[in-house]
């Protein structure tokens, strides 16, 4: 999740310990100013950077003390993010201090112990966005993959389509569990972005969810059993085991050596060209 830390520059110790935890311990993308790999470059507008990074950002971590209730852009920042109604969650470095008053209503954390404060924060972030929290954007990847379709990796930068997706998913992993061995197909028009939809939309969110391995996606070309066998070979199944024993049986191995409850096989969508006289059959 990318968080954006709010804080004095005279509590810089306490925000680089905040910041390593939830970055290094829990994984999320954070904004710390200071810092000098991801923070403000020398000879930047700092100015631009911040507000830049307080638009990207989901949420605002205030690191609230005597200094930060002092400080102009800490107030700033809570101002941008209350107007943009970004979540905010504050730990209180001083003992006794008091809330912010842009902030008052909002439950805090103490932060004596800035690690525990931290890791207190992480597991809020966990329990109140939870699957739904949107991915790290990758900065040094093109937004826009031109011809080609989206990928996993592009899932951040990829807008527009939660409808369909949330169809999908609810044919894929139903709230009412379904007869086994049910198959969803996303059918479209070439270049309507069944693939995209698929790879960047459908996929990651049921990875991220825990409860999926998903097999794939693959194309099949002119040689479907070969890229499936390829695809398999990625969970420990050789293309001799897959002739020997069969394609029902190596999947059901497959799906009884996964702590999670299903298997997904997921086949990249691809446009068949009928030739003339089958088209004009099928009228």
């Amino acid at each position: 999740m990318d968080l954006f830390l709010s804080h004095s520059s005279k509590d810089r110790t306490a925000s680089e310990t905040v910041a390593r935890v939830l970055g290094d311990e829990w994984g999320h993308n954070v904004f710390l100013d200071t810092d000098p790999i991801s923070g403000i470059e020398p000879g930047a507008e700092w100015r631009e950077v911040l507000f830049r990074e307080l638009r990207l950002c989901q949420a605002i971590v205030f690191l609230n003390s005597e200094a930060a209730q002092g400080s102009h852009w800490c107030h700033t920042e809570l101002v941008f993010a209350i107007e943009r109604d970004k979540p905010v969650l504050a730990i209180d470095l001083d003992a006794g201090v008091a809330p912010y008053k842009l902030i008052d209503s909002l439950q805090s954390w103490p932060g004596a112990d800035r690690e525990a404060a931290a890791r207190r924060v992480a597991e809020a972030i966990g329990d109140r966005f939870g699957a739904n929290v949107r991915p790290r954007y990758n900065r040094d990847r093109e937004p826009y993959p031109g011809l080609r379709s989206f990928e996993a990796d592009d899932e951040a930068v990829f807008f527009g389509r939660d409808d369909e997706i949330s169809r999908v998913l609810a044919r894929v992993d139903p709230t009412l569990p379904d007869v086994e061995g049910r198959l969803v197909a996303v059918v479209g028009a070439s270049g309507a972005g069944k693939s995209s939809l698929l790879k960047a939309g459908v996929l990651p969110r049921l990875i991220r969810g825990n409860d999926w391995t998903v097999v794939g996606p693959f194309e099949p070309t002119n040689f479907p059993y070969e890229r499936f066998t390829e695809a398999l070979g990625r969970h420990g199944v050789d293309a001799a085991t897959l002739a020997a024993d069969g394609l029902y049986r190596v999947a059901e191995r497959v799906r009884a050596g996964c702590v999670t409850r299903l298997v997904l096989v997921a086949m990249t969508l691809f446009t068949v060209l009928l030739p003339p006289w089958v088209r004009r059959g099928m009228r």
